[in-house]
C-alpha cells in the first residue's frame, strides 16, 4: 500500500511513505551531530527508510469532552526489515514520551497548524 496523493490532506496523512534519497539531505551529519554511532549511521544511509503512518480517534468517555481525541501512528522501518519502535503522536499538543532506537527518550508535542495559501494553490 502507497498513500495516494488525492486522499492525502494535513488531516489525513495515512499511507506508507517512502523517503526519496534523490530530493532529501544526506543525514549523517545530522545524525552525528545528534550523537548516534558510526555504525548506525552507515546502516541508515544504505538503507531506504519507510514511514507507515495511521490516524486514528476516539471520543472521550468521562463527559469532559465531546472533541475526539486524535493521534497518529507512525512506524519506521529501514531496507531489510529493520523496524523502529512505533509512535503514537498526540495531536493535542500534550507531552507524550517516547523511547526510540535511533535517538533514545524524547518528548513529543505535535498537533494542526493552518496553513496559509499562496500562489498556485501551494500552502
Amino acid at each position: 500500500m502507497t498513500a495516494s496523493l488525492s486522499d492525502t490532506s494535513i488531516r489525513n496523512l495515512s499511507g506508507t511513505w517512502v523517503m526519496d534519497k534523490s530530493l532529501s539531505t544526506h543525514l549523517a551529519t545530522v545524525f552525528q551531530l545528534q550523537g548516534v554511532g558510526w555504525v548506525t549511521r552507515k546502516a541508515v544511509a544504505a538503507s531506504s527508510a519507510t514511514l507507515r503512518i495511521s490516524r486514528e480517534s476516539e471520543t472521550e468517555s468521562n463527559g469532559l469532552s465531546t472533541e475526539p481525541a486524535e493521534w497518529m501512528v507512525l512506524e519506521p522501518a529501514l531496507t531489510g526489515g529493520l523496524k523502529g519502535v512505533p509512535e503514537k503522536r498526540s495531536l493535542a499538543w500534550t507531552e507524550v514520551e517516547h523511547n526510540d532506537i535511533l535517538f533514545g527518550r524524547v518528548i513529543i508535542l505535535s498537533h494542526y497548524i493552518d496553513g496559509e495559501k499562496i500562489s498556485g494553490g501551494r500552502v
